[in-house]
Parts: C-alpha cells; sequence; structure tokens
C-alpha cells in the first residue's frame, strides 16, 4: 500500500499552512476537499455539478493550479455560479500533507471506474485517513470495498452527481458515525508506510535469502514521498 509516513521530518521549522485560511472560510462552513492530480477521469466535473445542489458547501482542490483542466473546472463554477464556494490551492510539501487536510470536513475521491482506479488505494486515499476525514467515494472496487467495510465514509456512483449529492450529504449530516471507524485498534498504524515497509521487506528476503537489512532500517531510510502515486 502507498501509505504515507506517521513521522514526517519537515525540512524547516515553518508550521502547516491552515486550509481553511487559504479558503478565506471559518470553521463552521462545510468543506469538502480533493488532493492530489487533477484530470477528467478523477470526476472532478462531479463536484463542481454537485456545487449548486450543496447550498452553503465548498470545495478545495489541491491541484496543480496551472493546469488546462482546472481553468476549466473553475470557468465551470463560474458558469454555474458558484465560483465563490470553488478554492483551488497549490500544493504543499510533503510533510504538510496529512495536517493541511485535516481542515477540511470531508475527503473526497470521486475517481472514474478504469481498471487501475478498480484495483488500487490511492495514495489521497491514507492521506484523508490520516488526517481523520469522513470519506466520500466512487464505486470503484477495492476503495468502495473497503469503505464499507470500515465504515469511514459513504460510497456513490461514479460519475453520478445525484448520487453523490446524497453521500455528501449524508456525511455532513452525521460526522461523528464516520470518525469513530478510525478508533478501530491498527486501522491506522497498518496504513502507514513504516508498516508497507515491512511488507515489502519479507518479499525481497524470500527472494533473496541471506540478505539482511531490517525491515525497521529500511523504513527509517526510505523516502515515502519519492514516486508517490497519486
Amino acid at each position: 500500500l502507498n501509505a504515507p509516513a506517521a513521522e514526517h521530518r519537515p525540512t524547516d521549522d515553518a508550521p502547516p499552512p491552515d486550509l481553511r485560511t487559504e479558503c478565506g472560510i471559518g470553521a463552521d462552513v462545510p468543506l469538502l476537499v480533493y488532493s492530489g492530480a487533477a484530470a477528467p477521469q478523477r470526476g472532478l466535473d462531479t463536484l463542481v455539478d454537485a456545487l449548486p445542489r450543496l447550498p452553503g458547501v465548498h470545495v478545495a482542490l489541491v491541484v496543480n493550479p496551472a493546469l488546462r483542466y482546472v481553468e476549466q473546472l473553475a470557468a465551470r463554477a463560474a458558469r454555474l455560479g458558484v465560483a465563490d464556494r470553488l478554492h483551488v490551492l497549490p500544493y504543499v510539501p510533503h510533510w504538510q500533507v496529512v495536517p493541511f487536510l485535516a481542515g477540511a470536513d470531508v475527503g473526497v475521491i470521486p475517481i472514474h471506474r478504469w481498471p487501475n482506479h478498480e484495483i488500487a488505494l490511492i495514495t489521497k486515499f491514507f492521506e484523508y485517513s490520516h488526517a481523520r476525514l469522513p470519506l466520500v467515494v466512487s464505486d470503484v472496487r477495492t476503495m468502495a470495498a473497503t469503505v464499507r467495510e470500515t465504515g469511514q465514509g459513504e460510497v456513490f456512483r461514479a460519475g453520478d452527481v445525484d448520487d453523490f449529492v446524497r453521500a455528501v450529504t449524508t456525511v455532513l449530516g452525521d460526522p461523528a458515525r464516520y470518525l469513530a471507524a478510525y478508533d478501530r485498534p491498527g486501522l491506522l498504524p497498518g496504513w502507514t508506510w513504516r508498516a508497507q515497509a515491512e511488507v515489502l521487506d519479507g518479499v525481497y528476503r524470500r527472494l533473496l535469502p541471506g540478505t539482511g537489512q531490517p525491515a525497521t532500517a529500511f523504513a527509517a531510510t526510505t523516502d515515502p514521498s519519492r514516486g508517490a502515486i497519486r
């Protein structure tokens, strides 16, 4: 699993920015967040199209603002009259990602049903989880099954704006129900780079018997931000 490090090592002493401050909203404003790659197959059109039907709800896109697709999303929001509730923010350093995302109320993953999406739990899934966000995810196979099993969020039909609105409304109506999932013993500790490094190390040991670097050393010296798939 492409899980984040639990022990972040900042390269400077600057605190992470506050997500709500960056959006210019207060603590009482419902806020959905999406972070990572921005592309049509990631389903961000669904977020924008849902905003007129989610009064008072804001969306933060933590993406590359310079992409043409992101500019098209902003233009789409303007045509729908919800430009003031869509906030496009740049990436933050990898060690700031989890605390930055924690300022939202819900983490959303509206990806479409492509083969690679069906079989993976992508990086943002684990980042949202460590930020202890209730989730709203599309019904791609592996992610939907995991969310239903843990109870950490709601699943909607990919590309279905009506069902997305239903799922968001349900989660915002009772967030404590979904937050309780993160108190499950062993859940978040297993979704860390250190735990996954031990899995990888076990594979390498079986393939290359006689090599001796312990898993703890592997975990401590490997940077999970390098080559992360978002």
